[in-house]
């Protein structure tokens, strides 16, 4: 008995490291989403102020926080496997998402 006993602590010791382990990487890719996404709100301001100039140095700040995100969530992602594939879609939408400001800087700054 005393040996199913320390077998189960074992177990429960070891999933509560991974749950914990988890649950760090999980936050902290949860708040690079949250980040990416205010700054795409923020941009939508620039935009609609046509600030220009606003809105090329907020990309600059949209491509260094994508970067380091980037970063964390594909060296670090994998340790939270059930949420990992949305926030490498989430990257992705991202990416596509400051291409598209580039362009439109491009079209009307000029």
């Amino acid at each position: 008995m005393n040996e199913l006993k320390d077998k189960t602590k074992k177990f429960l010791w070891i999933a509560s490291i991974f749950v914990a382990y988890a649950g760090v990487i999980g936050f902290t890719c949860f708040i690079f989403e949250e980040t990416m996404q205010l700054q795409s709100f923020t941009a939508s301001i620039y935009i609609n102020g046509q600030d220009w100039n606003g809105l090329e140095n907020h990309i600059k700040l949209m491509e260094k926080t994508q970067s380091t995100a980037e970063f964390w969530i594909f060296s670090f992602g994998w340790g939270n496997p059930i949420m990992w594939p949305a926030f490498l879609s989430y990257l992705e939408s991202n990416q596509a998402y400051i291409d598209s400001l580039k362009r439109k800087l491009g079209r009307e700054a000029y």
